[in-house]
């Protein structure tokens, strides 16, 4: 089983457990829609709902982990869940644990207004 992060509009985190053959079930479970991905860099990856932007409220964290990347106005909604890069079959790979202490940090460091 492969580890990723689901990060909730308020900040908080929770684990989640993926395998080859339930993976898209539990992200569109998690994002509570249909996904899209993110790339953030070739080790993160973000999945998004895919219509989040019109149906869930802004996600403050991780806006800010899409800005720090991509430079943009623009915004995330709704949770959101991040996984490791891709493999060589194209599966999700699990979350580096560097990437896991960021993402958990985020409710301490990202200034809500």
């Amino acid at each position: 089983m492969r580890k990723a992060i689901k990060l909730n509009i308020d900040g908080t985190t929770e684990t989640l457990d993926l395998d080859v053959e339930s993976t898209l079930g539990v992200l569109q479970e998690a994002v509570d829609g249909y996904i899209d991905l993110i790339q953030l860099n070739p080790s993160l990856n973000m999945y998004i709902n895919d219509e989040g932007k019109f149906t869930q409220e802004p996600n403050p964290y991780a806006t800010h982990m899409f800005r720090a990347v991509y430079n943009t106005p623009d915004f995330i909604s709704g949770p959101v869940v991040f996984v490791g890069g891709v493999d060589s079959e194209g599966n999700d790979t699990e979350l580096a644990r560097p990437f896991v202490q960021i993402i958990e940090g985020l409710k301490e460091s990202v200034r809500v207004w």
